[in-house]
């Protein structure tokens, strides 16, 4: 039971336009950048699941990898798992993962039978967007069917195709030949509410903010001197042009060290959770999905004539009338029940009155205490230890694929 004033800031927040509903999520090609992703993932999944269930999800190369086991919703400790043995596996080789034992295509393969569940073409099919690149036309193929779980596969496969460095034969899909899908559209736009994650910093939603290279690098801390050749635009991906960027670029190629994919992960994970925040995704579960109309003004209507109905209803339940005398009297706060009960909604026990930052913007709902809650409880978050430890000590014990 809510006050007139609480019932007029909450209210607006049941119903929404349906084209600001359809929010899709979208993943860079990254190569081995790809556990910024899982940063992403994990975050996600945490506090903001109604961004992905039942919603469309698109990827290019190692983005369409991540987008598949998010729509799949797949164990993301076993996800992380498996990469960090195909990475242990190409610091190996002496040419690392250009040595042409190093058959990246097989790992893949391998990992993606083992963890798909037998129903995934059906899960993916109309919801999972895969990014490929015609190798006769260069011209960019978005697959979004899947007659099997063999052809979904194959797609995920074709897209993280890079020639010379996968192989030197192009792969088939479909009695086409087409190789990674990042050669032609890095980052697709399914429209403008697309949310696009990237691991470059610049004009992405979910991106890095500047910072500096280092063991701290995932830290907010703004850098000068190297953002002063400004942005570059290439296959649909914008990204600042400067040293840090540069070195990004390097280790999609060629992995990481143990120390630097873990702040990665964690870069990923903290730029999510900002977005989130900033953007008012964090929500209760009856916040997180607003109904959608296409006309917004018949629902504030509505509202006015629920508001007024609820302002009578406080009235007469204030004052009752007593038909013997023809006076009217006063309830009290203890024999008055919706007083009562709007005292009780009033009262925060476990939250602070002092509002925090992305409170009362997008689907949160700053007088929602459950909003308030889920919002606390991410500002206070922090990547899983379990995703630290497969990560930095993972090849100390992971055996050969």
């Amino acid at each position: 039971m809510h006050s007139v004033a609480d019932v007029d800031l909450i209210e607006d927040r049941y119903y929404r336009d349906s084209l600001s509903l359809k929010h899709n999520l979208s993943f860079a090609g990254c190569g081995f950048l790809g556990l910024y992703h899982i940063g992403v993932c994990s975050c996600i999944k945490r506090f903001a699941p109604h961004l992905y269930q039942n919603k469309p999800v698109s990827g290019t190369s190692a983005g369409a990898l991540a987008a598949a086991c998010l729509v799949c919703d797949l164990d993301i400790d076993e996800c992380v798992r498996y990469l960090c043995r195909i990475i242990e596996n190409a610091r190996q080789f002496t040419l690392g993962p250009f040595d042409p034992r190093f058959k990246i295509s097989e790992y893949l393969k391998d990992g993606l039978i083992q963890l798909l569940p037998q129903d995934a073409h059906v899960i993916c099919s109309d919801r999972l967007s895969i990014s490929l690149t015609c190798f006769a036309t260069g011209k960019n193929i978005v697959v979004r069917k899947y007659k099997s779980k063999d052809e979904l596969i194959q797609a995920l496969l074709c897209s993280a195709y890079i020639p010379v460095f996968s192989g030197f034969v192009p792969l088939t899909f479909r009695g086409q030949l087409v190789i990674d899908g990042g050669l032609s559209d890095n980052l697709l736009n399914i429209n403008q509410q697309t949310i696009k994650v990237s691991p470059f910093a610049g004009d992405s939603d979910i991106c890095p903010l500047e910072s500096k290279w280092g063991p701290q690098y995932h830290r907010d801390q703004p850098q000068k001197y190297e953002d002063v050749l400004g942005s570059i635009s290439l296959l649909n991906l914008t990204m600042s042009f400067n040293l840090t960027n540069i070195k990004r670029l390097v280790g999609m190629v060629w992995p990481m060290t143990p120390d630097q994919l873990v702040n990665l992960t964690n870069q990923g994970y903290d730029d999510a959770l900002r977005f989130l925040i900033t953007r008012g995704f964090i929500a209760c579960r009856i916040h997180q999905t607003p109904r959608g109309f296409s006309n917004i003004s018949r629902i504030k209507s509505r509202n006015s004539l629920r508001i007024h109905r609820l302002h009578s209803c406080t009235s007469l339940a204030s004052h009752k009338t007593d038909n013997e005398s023809g006076r009217s009297k006063s309830l009290s706060d203890e024999s008055n029940p919706v007083i009562k009960m709007v005292k009780s909604t009033r009262s925060t026990n476990s939250i602070p009155k002092k509002p925090i930052y992305g409170s009362g913007v997008g689907l949160n709902v700053a007088h929602c205490c459950a909003c308030r809650n889920e919002l606390y409880k991410a500002v206070n978050s922090c990547l899983p230890s379990s995703l630290h430890s497969l990560i930095r000590d993972g090849t100390k014990f992971l055996s050969h694929i």
